[in-house]
């Protein structure tokens, strides 16, 4: 009795799956399949596969993979569709079909495909994308339109681009060509209203148009003193200079001398602090429990002086 067959058939177009190369004992009934080897390609509607016989003998091995057209023809008005993209081989009586690339549209009546023939060569690619017409949008105002792939937009120095910078002609109803938007408009830059300063001010108004070049002062309240850049400008981008100016608080405070029951007026220091602190405790003429938080104060010889719980005398 027949107990099964040998090693598949060997075929110069297909060459056994990994699974069955090492096997040399097949039951009957068993199947196996091949895949192409290169420069083959699988026929449409044929299993690559044969089946082990009662008779101890392999089915005979149709051939499903079979020579045909390489990759499909590059068109400068329409592209593979993406179901054939990774296919490197064609089989004689394949067809491929195409879209049309952006600015084009299908010619009505022709087919955007092309077949492998006989002799493993494609069929003339007809033109079957035309390429769209739309009507000329024209510069805009203090603008220019560039005809590229797409239409492309860009303005004049000193102004700037409003909408998309690029424009397609596409179509609607597969004939007639129409833009893809409305062109952009070209505006004159400026900048938005100068930023403010805590405790501080600036020269700009609220009726000003700040073009590129124009510049604003700033200002500090009394008791604050400027630091850094006194003035920002307008740049050509529409936003302002930078780095921003700041505010900080000035303190006038005395240097004075404590002899026994005489204060003797010595100098008038100028710093910038977030905080003075005093001496501290009651120490011959102060008046305090605790180390007080000393606001500004100017000393004068021969005066005395009454700021919150203590007291300043000669």
């Amino acid at each position: 009795a027949v107990c099964g067959c040998g090693a598949p058939t060997r075929l110069h177009f297909a060459e056994l799956n990994q699974e069955h190369i090492n096997e040399i004992a097949f039951s009957v009934g068993k199947t196996v399949q091949y895949t192409c080897r290169p420069g083959y390609a699988k026929h449409p509607g044929m299993s690559p596969t044969i089946t082990c016989l009662e008779s101890g003998v392999w089915s005979e091995a149709l051939e499903f993979c079979k020579t045909g057209c390489n990759a499909p023809t590059q068109l400068e008005f329409a592209e593979l569709k993406e179901l054939y993209g990774n296919q490197t081989v064609f089989p004689v009586g394949r067809t491929v079909e195409y879209v049309c690339r952006p600015g084009y549209a299908q010619h009505p009546g022709m087919p955007p495909a092309i077949t492998c023939l006989r002799n493993q060569t494609w069929s003339a690619a007809l033109e079957f994308c035309k390429r769209k017409k739309c009507p000329n949008p024209g510069d805009p105002e203090n603008g220019r339109a560039v005809v590229l792939t797409d239409l492309l937009f860009g303005s004049k120095p000193g102004y700037s681009l409003a909408g998309e910078p690029s424009i397609f002609c596409t179509t609607v109803d597969g004939e007639h060509g129409v833009w893809s938007g409305p062109p952009p408009r070209c505006g004159e830059v400026t900048c938005p209203p100068p930023p403010g300063i805590a405790n501080g001010n600036h020269s700009g108004q609220p009726s000003d148009s700040h073009l590129p070049g124009s510049a604003v002062q700033y200002s500090c309240r009394d008791g604050y003193s400027l630091i850094g850049n006194a003035s920002i400008s307008c740049t050509a981008k529409g936003t302002w200079s930078r780095p921003q100016p700041r505010c900080e608080g000035l303190f006038v405070v005395a240097s004075f001398i404590f002899p026994w029951a005489l204060s003797s007026f010595l100098a008038l220091n100028l710093i910038a602090a977030d905080q003075i602190s005093s001496v501290g405790q009651r120490a011959k003429g102060w008046k305090g429990k605790t180390s007080p938080i000393c606001p500004p104060i100017i000393i004068v010889p021969n005066q005395t002086l009454v700021m919150d719980n203590f007291h300043l005398f000669k």
